[in-house]
């Protein structure tokens, strides 16, 4: 299958990462986010100093010692780009619905020389008035949109040439349908059309609960500790587990910033390993920082 990826050849899998989905391993200008830039803070003091006092230092003074008087939990006020979350759901049907029916059941078969995985319609199916809820490390080529019925994920083959941000309101022609190893997305678009910009972005706050297949696409809100034993998942990337009220879900991330311990709060879309229209295994949740503004490291 011909198949437009931003880098190198395909490298093994893990049980919470899937290394295919190279785009989401590509570093960005997104990656010098203040995720990553917040550790060097103004004292000069960085992750690694001399003089030990690094996150998990042995004076005790770690992220969630005694001596932190806040408890490990989300930061209120995080919502990464997003500028006016809400969590009043999109009310408009945005067509969303009739785009999903025709994604593909299953992902292309590599044995075989058809591209199963790829829908093309006779005719583009219109989505009028989506709701932009977050963008990935290419903002002219990959975000995501939800109406009142449905969040997906658009990666375009071809640039749109400006940048797509949260909270605009947004048509398009659907032209392009792909399970993309289990991930449903449109990969095709024309007549892209901007209504609006800086609406409110609904999110789930999903701290005091479980992840769920339910949640795939849509913004969610939690925070918590970094359990320890993380495993290397996906190639590049690392799998954590973040106890959040009591639950856990997987975080997968490239940063090399985080470690067991951490308190850290992410606002931005679920994913699952394998993709929720993968034909096998169990599709477990997962948050995967592929634009590291969706996560904060509190300090």
């Amino acid at each position: 299958m011909n198949r437009w990826i931003l880098i190198g050849a395909l490298v093994g899998l893990t049980a919470c990462g899937d290394s295919v989905k190279k785009r989401s391993d590509v570093v960005s200008p997104n990656n010098t986010s203040s995720n990553n830039t917040t550790n060097n803070t103004t004292n000069g003091l960085t992750n690694n100093t001399t003089n030990g006092s690094t996150n998990n230092s042995t004076n005790g003074s770690t992220n969630n010692s005694t001596n932190n008087p806040l408890p490990c939990g989300p930061d209120a006020g995080f919502f990464g780009p997003i500028g006016s979350p809400t969590i009043t759901p999109y009310g408009f049907d945005a067509n969303l619905n009739a785009v999903f029916a025709v994604i593909p059941a299953t992902p292309d078969d590599i044995n075989t020389i058809e591209n199963e995985g790829v829908f093309v319609p006779d005719f583009p199916i219109q989505v009028n008035q989506a709701i932009v809820t977050a963008t990935g490390f290419l903002p002219t080529r990959s975000f995501w949109v939800q109406d009142r019925n449905r969040a997906i994920e658009v990666f375009l083959t071809n640039d749109l040439g400006s940048s797509v941000l949260p909270g605009q309101i947004v048509s398009f022609n659907a032209s392009e349908l792909t399970n993309y190893e289990g991930h449903p997305e449109i990969t095709g678009i024309d007549s892209f059309f901007v209504h609006s910009s800086d609406n409110p972005v609904p999110y789930r706050q999903a701290n005091s609960r479980e992840l769920s297949i339910n949640d795939y696409g849509y913004i969610v809100k939690l925070g918590g500790e970094l359990l320890p034993n993380p495993v290397p998942c996906g190639g590049t990337k690392t799998c954590y587990d973040l106890s959040h009220s009591g639950h856990e879900s997987i975080l997968r991330s490239g940063s090399t910033f985080l470690a067991p311990g951490d308190c850290v709060t992410y606002a931005g879309p679920v994913r699952s390993f394998p993709g929720p229209r993968g034909t096998s295994g169990t599709k477990i949740p997962q948050l995967d920082t592929i634009n590291f503004d969706w996560l904060r490291e509190r300090f």
